[in-house]
């Protein structure tokens, strides 16, 4: 008796499976089976009576919470945490979850939905503490569904982990940076400060210390011998020398400029009181006082007193390189090119280097009015129009002669535009802040070289040929609202540029 209660309580605390041996043959030969014996023992074992029973009643039960724990991935109301309150409700949300179900045998096609205390494929009972499926298919499709629904979730824990492993590696790598920073930034800003002479940023024993925590840091951290932050502190240092020896010439420097200014300022102050004095006399006396200062003026504003000046050009100082050959000898080459070979036209003999009067970035208008970057580089032979998307290589894009230069054409307004004339060639309009200077450049060396003057055209209504038989129309309007200049398309053959007082 107590052996039957230990056996009834261990049954009860447990999911017991009965197996049930079935003897082939009463001579234990491998592969060699009797019908009736097979057949006897079946029938007195009652299997056939089980089966039956089993078809009858649900083939699968389940408490709610190892249910839920299998399957809960199949849906959206279960993962990755349950939105129901109960197991028997969040078990019921799973499998009513909408895409679940079981395949008809019939028609593979079709999804048979599960329903509760149903006729159908996916019939389901809730018990107490369980879950029951009826169908042995209902379960089977679970199980597939699960399985080709693993991979999945493999990927996000995956992914999880590796975030988690990242999120890791990263915030070590925020602390290193954070450290290294901050011995980098103590360093640089005591260069600044002992270059500004801060009091106390040359403390000996301030400056050992930051270096050594520095030392220490890059040292852990860095490659010490190939370092950007290493050799900019090298650097910072080096500079900081330079700068020190050279406050004592800069400071000599600006007492002689402070000289200068204190001499121009005498200068300004007598001619402001002499065109005070001038303001006062007669209509007569006073024009007669403007012809005289004509003469006395520029070459360049004797002549081109038709056109009002920007400005910012009034005293701008003439440079002629704007961008710098010795800084990119390619721009030196091309014009070396050009010259070899020539022989002594234009007063160069051959193999003599030419010289550049000048070198600078422009807008080059096309037959479209498109305004597009360009290099205008002009050598005592002849004018370049190159491209050079990148500074240090510029491209040819048109090359002519000064020999073939008959003019040069602007508006009276204070623009920025200059039509080049070509003999035999379509124009060059581009649009350059040293306007001047190219014009004044360009008539000095046509009149030393070709013994001619440069006319120069002065209107508001220009004509632009920019290709063969297309003649162009630029017209060019005051508008005193403006403080800068603008262009617009009128049509295809006309461009209007407003310009403001600038």
């Amino acid at each position: 008796r107590t052996q039957v209660a230990d056996l009834l309580e261990k049954l009860d605390g447990c999911n017991p499976h009965y197996i049930r041996c079935i003897k082939p043959n009463e001579k234990k030969q491998p592969l060699a089976i009797s019908k009736e014996l097979v057949a006897e023992q079946v029938r007195y074992l009652g299997l056939v009576e089980n089966l039956s029973v089993r078809r009858q009643g649900f083939c699968y039960s389940q408490p709610y919470a190892p249910f839920i724990k299998r399957y809960s991935f199949l849906s959206a109301s279960t993962w990755p945490n349950p939105v129901a309150h109960s197991s028997r409700k969040a078990a019921v949300d799973l499998l009513t979850t909408a895409g679940l179900g079981v395949r008809d045998p019939d028609n593979k096609n079709e999804l048979i939905p599960f329903q509760e205390d149903s006729d159908t494929l996916g019939c389901f009972c809730l018990g107490r503490n369980k879950i029951f499926l009826r169908h042995p298919q209902a379960l089977s499709a679970l199980e597939i569904l699960r399985e080709e629904r693993i991979p999945a979730i493999v990927n996000i824990i995956e992914n999880a982990w590796r975030r988690y492993k990242n999120r890791i590696a990263l915030r070590a790598f925020s602390a290193a940076s954070t450290q290294l920073f901050t011995a980098y930034g103590a360093v640089w800003k005591n260069c600044q400060d002992r270059r500004k002479r801060v009091p106390g940023a040359a403390n000996k024993e301030h400056v050992a210390k930051i270096y050594a925590n520095w030392d220490a840091v890059s040292t852990k951290l860095l490659n010490v011998n190939n370092s950007r932050l290493v050799k900019s502190l090298k650097q910072e240092e080096e500079l900081n020398s330079v700068l020190f020896m050279q406050s004592f010439v800069q400071a000599r420097t600006q007492r002689r400029e402070f000289l200068t200014l204190k001499k121009a300022q005498i200068v300004f102050s007598k001619r402001f009181r002499g065109l005070k004095t001038r303001k006062q006399l007669a209509n007569d006396m006073w024009r007669s006082c403007k012809v005289a200062l004509l003469g006395v003026r520029t070459e360049f504003e004797r002549y081109l007193g038709k056109k009002k000046r920007r400005r910012d050009s009034l005293d701008r100082t003439y440079h002629g390189d704007y961008i710098g050959v010795n800084k990119f000898p390619a721009y030196a080459s091309i014009i070396q090119a050009h010259t070899e070979g020539r022989g002594a036209k234009a007063g160069c003999g051959r193999g003599q280097k030419e010289k550049l009067l000048f070198l600078g970035t422009v807008e080059k208008v096309n037959e479209r009015w498109a305004h597009q970057t360009r290099v205008l580089m002009i050598s005592e032979s002849r004018v370049f129009n190159l491209k050079a998307d990148k500074i240090q290589q510029p491209k040819e894009r048109r090359v002519f002669e000064l020999a073939r230069l008959t003019g040069l054409a602007m508006s009276t307004q204070p623009d920025n535009y200059l039509i080049f004339r070509v003999k035999g060639e379509i124009d060059l309009m581009v649009q350059v802040s040293q306007k001047t200077e190219v014009v004044q450049a360009l008539r000095a060396r046509i009149e030393k070289a070709y013994g001619r003057e440069l006319p120069v055209e002065f209107s508001d209504e220009l004509d632009f040929y920019a290709a063969k038989g297309k003649q162009l129309k630029v017209k060019f309007a005051f508008e005193r609202s403006m403080k800068d200049s603008e262009w617009s398309k009128v049509d295809r053959h006309t461009m209007l540029v407003k310009v403001g007082i600038i």
